[in-house]
């Protein structure tokens, strides 16, 4: 059996590691005090219980916040910051995903390794009554879901072809931010995941795990050199996401239109989020690609082109944000009818009257209407960022954080307006790009949208049919 070179040493580097081996310790001796002066404080019905909350509240600090910054900090360290020093970590015959996965699978060592020095004090927890194996059982499983999302999300980090004090800066952000939430949600998850069902405990685990492919798949693109073919398991996760979410969200039609209208909020919220993230990461590409990308091209014009949107790039990745894109805005005025109709069934007429309870579902074209503005706002700054990047030379990343920056300040921007006191914010309804007061102009900002993303598909249409007719051209032969 071939063990990934990058796992093994992690492994050894991290066992020898004095931050693990102290924590591993320090785990141990803190569980060892609690099982002595738990009990000590009186046996009832649910010391078992309260002993395992502690217990798990220490692992949750181990797991969730020790273990991703020691991986953040090894990752990081290993990289190379600025242009003009090397990334040790690609100076191997070791594909950037089997470095990926290397890490990865050494972090999940470590987790097994703290959850099993856990396994003593929580039989100890059992005898002492108030919490059976399978509640224990969940409330691992919650903690050790949560570890996993965070150690991905802080290699993620790592990989991002930014300064090393960038990185550091964007993780202090992250990090202070989970250890705020951390440490003082951790002592309700035994509560919690104690009384959970079996199916609120399958689709934790379904979501964690679609969680982890997409930010391993970023991981990957952001950590693999620009010439490399990287970003193709990142759309078809992404993809697969979308679709196998939202046929999950569909089965709730069943059990009424309030349950469906829940789940079929949060995954169209998230599904939103996921098409604007591949947008801006497409947006914030360079231009062109690389030889390599182009000889790795099939001999099939029909391969070509079912290809195409799957290639690393900056048009590809957008017209692929796009496409998906399409059925998050017409799936909200194909469902709504029908929701009308539910409501009515109920004798509740407010939804069939326009005003349901969530935003999203109160106006059919709202969501369409958002994505237009955020991706016509990313296609007229990349439009403006080629233009100026012939004379100055600026780094593409720049282009979603200006274009974001621009969106939130078109919200904010009615209200400096009616600081004359002679206006209101919802005098300027209508303007263009303002969403908060969407329901008074629905068509109007919709035809503002789509002319926008018009405007801005023209802007970048010379760019993409380059970026198509280079990818479908046909390969060409070498020469012997």
């Amino acid at each position: 059996m071939t063990i990934n070179p990058f796992t093994l040493k992690e492994l050894r580097q991290l066992t020898r590691a004095k931050t693990i081996s102290g924590a591993l310790i320090a785990f141990l001796f803190i569980s060892l005090a609690l099982a002595y002066f738990v009990p000590v404080a009186g046996v009832g019905q649910t010391t078992g219980q309260y002993l395992f909350m502690w217990i798990n509240g220490v692992l949750t600090v181990m797991l969730c916040v020790i273990l991703p910054g020691s991986a953040f900090a090894r990752f990081s360290g290993e990289r190379g910051g600025a242009k003009d020093h090397a990334d040790f970590t690609l100076m191997t015959a070791l594909p950037p995903a089997a470095v990926i996965d290397g890490k990865l699978r050494s972090a999940f060592a470590l987790m097994a390794l703290f959850a099993s020095a856990a396994l003593p004090f929580g039989i100890f927890a059992y005898l002492l009554h108030g919490i059976t194996f399978a509640e224990m059982l969940r409330c691992l499983a919650v903690t050790v879901c949560y570890s996993c999302v965070l150690v991905h999300v802080s290699l993620a980090i790592a990989a991002l072809k930014v300064s090393k004090t960038l990185r550091n800066i964007l993780f202090s952000m992250f990090f202070f931010g989970v250890v705020v939430s951390t440490v003082p949600a951790c002592f309700f998850v035994c509560e919690v995941a104690s009384t959970m069902s079996l199916r609120p405990f399958v689709v934790m685990l379904a979501a964690t795990a679609t969680a982890c492919i997409v930010l391993r798949a970023y991981a990957i693109a952001f950590f693999a050199p620009v010439v490399m073919e990287r970003e193709t398991p990142l759309r078809v996760a992404m993809l697969l996401g979308v679709l196998g979410w939202g046929g999950y969200a569909v089965t709730y039609m069943r059990e009424g239109v309030s349950a469906f209208e829940i789940a079929y909020g949060l995954w169209l919220t998230l599904s939103v989020a996921a098409v604007l993230a591949l947008a801006a990461f497409a947006a914030a590409q360079p231009v062109g690609y690389s030889r390599r990308i182009l000889a790795a091209r099939p001999a099939s014009c029909f391969k070509r082109v079912m290809r195409w949107p799957f290639v690393s790039g900056a048009a590809n990745g957008f017209v692929f944000a796009c496409l998906l894109a399409v059925p998050l805005a017409f799936f909200q005025p194909a469902i709504k009818p029908w929701m009308d109709a539910q409501y009515l069934a109920e004798g509740i007429t407010s939804c069939a009257s326009g005003h349901c309870s969530t935003r999203t579902l109160e106006y059919p074209y709202y969501i369409a209407t958002f994505l237009l503005y955020a991706l016509s706002l990313l296609l007229i700054a990349r439009a403006i960022w080629r233009v100026l990047a012939r004379r100055a030379h600026i780094a593409p990343v720049f282009v979603p954080i200006v274009a974001g920056l621009v969106l939130v300040f078109m919200q904010s921007l009615p209200a400096l307006l009616s600081m004359d006191g002679l206006h209101e914010p919802g005098d300027y309804a209508a303007m263009p790009f303002y969403l908060r007061d969407f329901c008074d102009h629905p068509l109007r900002h919709a035809l503002f949208a789509a002319i926008a993303f018009g405007v801005g598909g023209l802007l970048n249409i010379v760019a993409i049919f380059k970026a198509l007719g280079a990818e479908l051209s046909a390969p060409k032969k070498r020469k012997d």
